[in-house]
């Protein structure tokens, strides 16, 4: 009996032994990985806080904020607040919508629906609101007033903001087929000024909702517009600058990064506070991130891979996710270099960049041909040189954004180009999003690059 329970002791003690060894290891292993550039990511935190504060300042102004109107705020507002559905305005919107080429999916012939009754009606009681809606989307900040910014806040309704364009788009079109062209050229432009402003950098939604946007707009200017449409030099520098105040922002991508990594950490805190958030089912994490030290780790693997993926960025304006995140595997997550909430709240940041690059690209372009054409229309002759439009007092992108996208101008004879390269490995089909307005001789895409003939 005696030798029994000494064995059963023995035993026990082995046990034991095995447990705090099993406890101690994991108490060693939930520690790291530790967070390995503390300076920058604070850096980063503070940077987005700074824009999000200062955003939020302007966005409690009506005045400057187009989201704020409010004929148009039970339309594009935010669910279980502003937004009320089949409002008037919506109605509308969308009842003028449908008869564009944007959402259409096809080119809509605007002069051969002016005999439709309904065509009719609907384009005049768009018209009725249409200034109010170019004066919302063209105020300097277009964003819904926020305390904080978590993965809980609630969004707009970015796609009635889509529909809105759109509808600006429809419009555009209308009054290219009453030879209107420079009010078409007009509010094409306002939808990529709607494009830029959502870029506010304070999200990585907002960033290519205003892309999709710009997009929107863009394709009709080249669609619609071109070097032989009637306006004259002043129209054409006109449009020059508000397309060159368009121009996505080259540190974009790395601010929308600072932006989402202060999302997430705010997050954690609320789930430190017991409150549900995130944007997955909670069920799926509940029990997981109540493991003592989980969730700290979780934390610095998501901020060390946002870290990492900004100083990346910043090296060439590239983002290069590693295989680890792309793929990972067992070994990854145990070394600490992926973790769960970094696999599934992560963006594709690096698709994401290279959107943001084409969109910069194309209205970089869109800008140079206006202010070339603007030149023309002036002096009777085409510039020798970018530099020389600036000169004149054109407002074209400065020398460092040309710089940086790399844009090729060049003169023979009688006709100007301007190729602007982008990277296209992460766009699938390198063309603009609903281009249907067929092929034009003033504007291509091929092999990466954009072109225009002027």
């Amino acid at each position: 009996m005696r030798e029994k329970i000494s064995i059963m002791k023995k035993l026990g003690l082995g046990l034991l032994g095995l447990f705090l060894l099993v406890v101690g290891f994991y108490f060693i292993w939930i520690q790291f990985p530790t967070i390995q550039n503390p300076s920058r990511l604070k850096e980063m935190e503070r940077s987005a806080r700074d824009r999000f504060e200062a955003l939020q300042l302007e966005a409690q102004d009506p005045q400057r904020n187009g989201y704020l109107t409010k004929t148009f705020l039970p339309f594009w507002g935010r669910v279980g607040m502003e937004r009320q559905k089949d409002s008037p305005i919506e109605k509308t919107v969308e009842a003028w919508k449908q008869y564009g080429t944007p959402a259409k999916g096809e080119l809509v012939d605007h002069s051969a629906l002016n005999s439709d009754g309904k065509y009719r009606a609907a384009l005049k009681a768009f018209e009725e609101i249409s200034p109010e809606l170019v004066r919302a989307v063209r105020k300097p900040v277009f964003a819904a007033p926020d305390k904080t910014l978590n993965f809980n806040s609630l969004v707009m309704n970015f796609i009635n903001v889509r529909s809105a364009a759109q509808a600006l788009v429809a419009l555009a079109e209308a009054r290219a087929a009453q030879g209107r062209p420079h009010e078409a050229a007009e509010l094409t432009v306002a939808v990529m000024e709607l494009g830029h402003t959502l870029q506010s950098h304070t999200s990585l939604l907002g960033d290519m909702v205003g892309v999709a946007i710009q997009t929107i707009g863009f394709d009709a200017y080249v669609g619609l517009i071109g070097p032989d449409s009637k306006l004259s030099a002043a129209q054409w520098e006109v449009l020059a600058g508000r397309l060159t105040s368009a121009v996505p922002a080259q540190d974009a991508t790395a601010e929308a990064l600072a932006s989402e990594l202060m999302a997430f950490r705010n997050s954690i805190e609320l789930i430190r506070e017991g409150a549900p958030t995130l944007e997955v089912d909670p069920s799926q994490l509940d029990g997981f991130v109540r493991i003592p030290g989980v969730l700290g780790r979780e934390e610095r693997i998501y901020c060390n891979l946002l870290v990492a993926t900004d100083e990346d960025l910043r090296l060439d304006g590239v983002v290069r996710l590693p295989s680890y995140v792309v793929s990972p595997d067992t070994k990854d997550y145990l070394a600490g270099r992926v973790g769960v909430l970094a696999m599934l709240l992560i963006p594709n940041f690096e698709r994401a960049n290279d959107q943001l690059a084409f969109s910069r690209a194309k209205i970089v372009g869109g800008a140079l041909a206006a202010g070339i054409l603007a030149y023309r229309g002036e002096k009777g002759r085409l510039p020798k040189s970018l530099e020389e439009v600036r000169a004149a007092g054109i407002p074209v992108p400065q020398a460092q954004v040309l710089k940086a996208v790399e844009v090729v101008y060049s003169v023979s004879g009688p006709k100007a180009t301007i190729s602007v390269p982008f990277r296209g490995n992460n766009l699938g089909s390198p063309t603009s999003g609903n281009f249907a307005y067929g092929p034009r001789e003033w504007f291509s895409i091929e092999n990466d690059t954009i072109t225009f003939q002027l």
